[in-house]
């Protein structure tokens, strides 16, 4: 960075001998494409909350961001970053994070210290897989992971017990993993412009689920579609209630009647619940 730049910094910031005592820091659209962050930003050692929305740093992240050992928040929207250095391992007080609008095409194995995590944005990027490490996000609420190259999510998101937002859309998704059934706080579930013709049946877990954004292929998938006319409204709650007040036998035909279902699946239903 040259010492022009490095003075419209200080210029934000105050002098640099004061940098370890600054809590927040906004610099939203101050660092240009030209500009590289200063090996001086190793003394935001007490900064919870960096703001660097849209500071397109030539080189990305230096190193010296293994200093923000404090670093709760961190937003970094539209930072065109294509990877992200090891020193991210530092960051175990991280509770949201958004790098969203970027060129990411993974997700490095340090993310596995962000165990605090509870808020993570990776919208618009070039992921295709999410890393086995993610296992330890076991606090995460939300997620945005939608326009990516996602053709499946690992058997590791079973930990996130605590989800209560994922968005998925316009993903290459063709299915969900069957531990869905372990999102039990789950309210809202963008599914927009995946290529998933049925929902696992495992999704009924999600009792709480409320909000469900998916529409594809209207005609052809009848029983997707139900499925989701019957989410959207919020009864998915009640289904366990509703068996129950069916009368026996033929539980299941009566589902279908009601529901729209195909036979099978509501003997499924049933049989599940």
């Amino acid at each position: 960075m040259s010492q022009q730049n490095l003075k419209r910094l200080i210029s934000r910031l105050g002098p640099v001998e004061t940098w370890d005592l600054l809590t927040e820091i906004d610099l939203d659209r101050f660092i240009s494409v030209e500009s590289d962050l200063p090996s001086e930003v190793k003394y935001w050692i007490n900064a919870n909350i960096i703001d660097m929305t849209r500071c397109c740093a030539l080189s990305g992240l230096p190193s010296e961001v293994g200093y923000w050992t404090e670093l709760t928040e961190l937003f970094l929207f539209g930072c065109w970053y294509s990877s992200l250095p090891p020193q991210i391992r530092n960051w175990t007080n991280l509770i949201e994070i958004d790098l969203s609008a970027n060129n990411l095409t993974f997700l490095p194995p340090e993310v596995v210290y962000w165990t605090n995590l509870k808020h993570i944005d990776l919208w618009q990027n070039q992921l295709n897989t999410l890393p086995t490490e993610c296992t330890h996000w076991t606090n995460l609420r939300t997620i945005r992971l939608g326009d990516n190259f996602l053709t499946h999510l690992p058997s590791e998101v079973k930990y996130w017990t605590n989800l209560t937002d994922i968005d998925l859309r316009r993903n290459p998704l063709t299915s969900l993993p069957t531990e869905v059934k372990y999102w039990t706080k789950l309210t809202y579930l963008g599914l927009n412009g995946c290529p998933i013709e049925f929902l696992p049946i495992n999704v009924i877990k999600c009792t709480k689920l409320s909000n469900l954004e998916f529409y594809y292929d209207y005609y052809n998938n009848h029983n997707s579609i139900n499925v989701i006319r019957f989410m959207r409204y919020g009864f998915l709650g009640r289904l366990k209630y509703l068996i129950n007040l069916l009368s026996s036998p033929r539980k299941s035909q009566k589902l279908s009647q009601i529901l729209g279902f195909d036979q099978l699946i509501c003997d499924l239903i049933v049989l599940y619940l």
